[in-house]
Order: C-alpha cells, then sequence, then structure tokens
C-alpha cells in the first residue's frame, strides 16, 4: 500500500487488487525499500516513511498524484517467496499430458505430438508432491507457468 502523507489517501494498493507484488531484492531495488526488506522474515510487515523524492526522483509521481515535497507511507506485507523449482517425490506424467520442452533448463513449451485429442473434460495431476503448506480456497500463491493451446487451435 502506498499514502500520500499530504493528502492522507491510499493512492495504489495491491492489497485491494489482491495482486501482491514479486520483488527480487537486489542491487536492482532502491536502497532505501533494500535496507528496510533485507534481513525481514517472510510474515513481517515493513512500513517506510519517507519524502517522495527520495522514492520517485524530484518530479514526484504524477500519475499517483504526489509532488516531489509529498511524505509517502509504504506499507509492505513479506508474504512468501517463489522457489525456484518444483520439489517432493516426482511422478510420471499421464498419458494425456504433452511433454515439457525446455531450452537451456527453463520451460519453454509444451509438445502436443503424441497426446490424445481433447476430449472435453478438465484432467489435472500433480507432477510433484510439494514440501510446502497445503494451499487453500481463498490463499494468495505464486506461480510460474505455461498455456499453450492443443495444436494452435
Amino acid at each position: 500500500m502506498i499514502a500520500d502523507g499530504t493528502t492522507q489517501k491510499t493512492v495504489a494498493s495491491s492489497y485491494q487488487d489482491h495482486q501482491p507484488q514479486v520483488v527480487t531484492l537486489s542491487s536492482q531495488v532502491q536502497s532505501l525499500f533494500l535496507d528496510a526488506l533485507s534481513g525481514k522474515t517472510i510474515g513481517s510487515r515493513v512500513a517506510v516513511f519517507s519524502p517522495a523524492d527520495a522514492i520517485f526522483g524530484s518530479q514526484g509521481n504524477a500519475q499517483l498524484g504526489i509532488s516531489q515535497k509529498d511524505p509517502i507511507l509504504i506499507v509492505f506485507d513479506l508474504v512468501g517467496k517463489p522457489v525456484d523449482n518444483p520439489d517432493g517425490k516426482q511422478h510420471s506424467a499421464p498419458s494425456w499430458a504433452p511433454k515439457i520442452q525446455r531450452t537451456e533448463g527453463v520451460i519453454s513449451g509444451l509438445d502436443f505430438t503424441k497426446t490424445p485429442k481433447p476430449d472435453g473434460k478438465l484432467h489435472s495431476a500433480a507432477l510433484y508432491d510439494g514440501t510446502g503448506p497445503v494451499v487453500k480456497a481463498g490463499q494468495t500463491i505464486f506461480a510460474r507457468y505455461l498455456g499453450e493451446v492443443y495444436q494452435g487451435k
């Protein structure tokens, strides 16, 4: 959540959007945020209060209606972290599933050449039994995905 201290209004919120942002804490992140978030644990809530020019630069952020002199409050809830790869016990893919294609170790496509024609039913299968907490309805999760249409139709 980003709030303008001058108007005392919320100007952006991933809480309202239900769209948590994925941020990699690296040299690409402003040092202000890097310093505030580094070393914190998942489940922490971190507040950053700063002049707008330290966050947005001397121009402020016109799109959000923030001038460079406005005090800004940003609240971060550290809700989770993406995993690099699936973990746990691996299972064989069912016969209806296309083969996964990789380029330099990264999933890049699906090969449908030996899969049966779609039958109009929903099919799903766990290819790995993850070792993390059980996913529940209403929960926000991180997911990497690739979707393709059978034979491009």
